[in-house]
């Protein structure tokens, strides 16, 4: 259950026009992940992430965005101004994974380079 209602919370996270809005949907991904640890039996990690995530960091980025005060006009001329290195650089990411995929795929991994002694 808590697997589709994470995804959906991450979904909307990303598509909300509000950033307010997309921070709450953040926190409650957060909060689903914690809750998915302590289901499979990690207590610590998910007490760490409610702590430092929900309590430090997405506080943190609620006031960093309350505090600029972030206009759509200025996104958008800045997301046009960036729109070709992004291409470019997303492009040669995607090239990158792809060819370690390959890599992978046809040579295996080599676990001799795991070890350096």
């Amino acid at each position: 259950m808590y697997k589709v209602v994470i995804l959906i919370s991450a979904f909307f996270c990303y598509f909300v026009k509000n950033t307010v809005q997309s921070l709450l949907w953040l926190i409650v991904t957060f909060f689903l992940g914690a809750l998915i640890m302590l289901e499979v039996g990690s207590e610590v990690l998910a007490i760490i992430l409610v702590l430092v995530y929900i309590g430090a960091i997405s506080v943190l980025f609620l006031f960093v965005i309350m505090l600029l005060n972030v206009r759509k006009v200025e996104l958008n001329s800045l997301i046009i101004n960036y729109f070709p290195i992004g291409f470019f650089l997303g492009f040669l990411l995607v090239l990158v994974f792809f060819f370690v995929g390959v890599k992978f795929f046809f040579l295996g991994f080599n676990y001799d380079l795991m070890y350096f002694g």
